[in-house]
């Protein structure tokens, strides 16, 4: 069962139109991260969630730009190697 799936619809459209309805929908951002953009974007349109993230998943240039925003935003931390000091 998805989330929301009462009010949810399936893609009207083939994945690429979603896909770039999407790019357009987080083209008008003015401020606040990619990821509430996203969620309006699937209340708008009343898309699962889970379904609009799988054709991000599959999207290599979005899926890099989504992590960067979520890292700028601080929804996620970069994780970054620890150095490992050797014993004297």
């Amino acid at each position: 069962m998805h989330f929301r799936d009462e009010i949810s619809v399936p893609f009207k459209d083939d994945d690429t139109t979603v896909l770039m309805q999407l790019l357009d929908h987080l083209g008008k951002r003015t401020e606040g991260s990619l990821t509430d953009y996203i969620i309006d974007f699937c209340d708008s349109h009343s898309y699962h969630i889970e379904d609009v993230a799988d054709l991000i998943k599959n999207n290599k240039n979005i899926k890099r730009i989504l992590k960067e925003d979520c890292v700028n935003h601080k929804i996620i931390r970069e994780s970054k190697p620890t150095e490992i000091i050797d014993e004297w």
